[in-house]
């Protein structure tokens, strides 16, 4: 109960649209009409793309978060290999660790943390009292699946939890479902992604109804899909380093030119097609008519993110693309300035907020985590020494820190709630 006043208190919901932001989204601002990391990358893309389905319009719903806890986070780091301390605030806990080795997590954070030490790879979980135990034994698939002309080797483990962590070779990934994943399909020069399901063996063919021949001129094409998705993104790489961008329906198997932009301006994200250039976000209608996101105004978007932001006198505004949710922090300029860096959990029920800092050997100089099921914040300015290499959800509840003082490898978990 005192959860649920506290709730009240602090998120207030507008239901209603801003009619003059609608009429404006609605007037089409141009022709109706990621540079992929290479397969590997637009295929962590298309995995991105498996949860929920983002809006036409943004301004469905607001969160309000009341003012944030602020807290000086002094840390004194464990000295014992394999060890942990503890620090509480007032609604927020911070757990460390010290590895015993090496952490390897190259393309993100699963549930479990790998850690390597005289080329041996150990995984991890965190038990239910904090402690940094092995993990559970993983599922061992190895299986092959035939496709077309192509016979595809599936020989990996898979670690489970909130984000299940996949082991394949000397790649250690996240990846967001346990019964999917994700294939890559090359013809005619032409990358798209084949989806498969774990239990049944389903194979899922975005491009199956869909026949593109690239231009003749051109030097690759990528395909950008969802699971289940009704359009697909393609990407044609020219000679002289030019894009250009077409959306295609996979029903009826029809192709749309959009225009010729540059690298990174179009991209797709659980099934909608947006377009950012010039600080400026829109997306694709099924229509085919470009609609302005935030009023029209400038934002700031990075490449891969689930939201971008816009600063608005003291407030800053996010826009989560998953949902077309729009989360307001007030005040929220005074404190994350205008270097902020939003990351949704999996589960988009947190945020956390980080702020980069120049302050010796450490990188980020505050962390805020919001809870958008109590409207809480916790900020910490953050005092840890540490030389920070990555940081993100490591499953729904813990947001993950790590980094190195000197060869030595360290663990932040931070927990946000009662």
């Amino acid at each position: 109960m005192k959860k649920y006043d506290r709730l009240m208190q602090n998120l207030r919901f507008r239901e209603d649209f801003c009619e003059d932001t609608v009429r404006k989204a609605r007037e089409p601002k141009g022709s109706p009409v990621l540079r992929g990391l290479a397969t590997a990358a637009c295929i962590c893309a298309c995995m991105m793309a498996l949860i929920g389905t983002a809006l036409a319009f943004p301004q469905i719903r607001e969160l309000f978060f009341s003012a944030p806890v602020e807290v000086t986070e002094n840390v004194s780091l464990p000295v014992a290999e394999g060890g942990m301390m503890e620090n509480n605030f007032e609604l927020v806990s911070a757990r460390y660790y010290k590895l015993e080795g090496e952490l390897d997590a190259h393309e993100g954070i699963g549930s479990v943390i790998p850690v390597t030490r005289d080329g041996k790879t150990n995984f991890y979980r965190i038990s239910e009292n904090g402690e940094l135990m092995l993990a559970d034994a993983p599922r061992i698939i190895q299986k092959e699946l035939s496709y077309e002309d192509r016979t595809y080797s599936l020989d990996m483990k898979i670690y489970a939890g909130d984000v299940p962590t996949v082991v394949k070779g000397e790649r250690i990934f996240p990846m967001l479902t346990d019964n999917a994943y994700v294939l890559g399909k090359k013809v005619q020069g032409v990358s798209s992604p084949l989806f498969v399901d774990l239990d049944t063996w389903e194979i899922e063919d975005p491009m199956e109804n869909i026949d593109f021949i690239q231009h003749e001129d051109a030097v690759e094409t990528r395909v950008t899909a969802n699971q289940g998705g009704a359009f697909v993104l393609i990407e044609t790489e020219m000679p002289d380093d030019s894009r250009k961008f077409y959306y295609a329906d996979r029903e009826t198997g029809e192709v749309t030119f959009l225009e010729d932009a540059a690298i990174g301006e179009w991209f797709m994200y659980d099934g909608k097609v947006y377009r950012y250039r010039d600080g400026l976000l829109s997306t694709l209608n099924e229509n085919g008519q470009i609609l302005p996101l935030f009023g029209n105004q400038q934002c700031s978007y990075k490449a891969g993110s689930r939201l971008a932001s816009v600063r608005e006198g003291d407030n800053i505004r996010l826009l989560l693309l998953p949902t077309g949710e729009e989360i307001v922090f007030e005040n929220g300029a005074e404190l994350f300035g205008d270097t902020l860096s939003a990351q949704p959990n999996h589960a988009l029920t947190k945020i956390c907020v980080t702020v980069r800092g120049i302050y010796g050997s450490f990188n980020s100089s505050m962390l805020a985590i919001a809870d958008m099921e109590t409207g809480e914040m916790v900020a910490l300015e953050r005092k840890t020494g540490l030389r920070e290499q990555m940081c993100g959800w490591f499953d729904n509840e813990t947001f993950m820190i790590a980094g190195t003082i000197g060869e030595e490898w360290y663990v932040c978990l931070y927990d946000v709630g009662e």
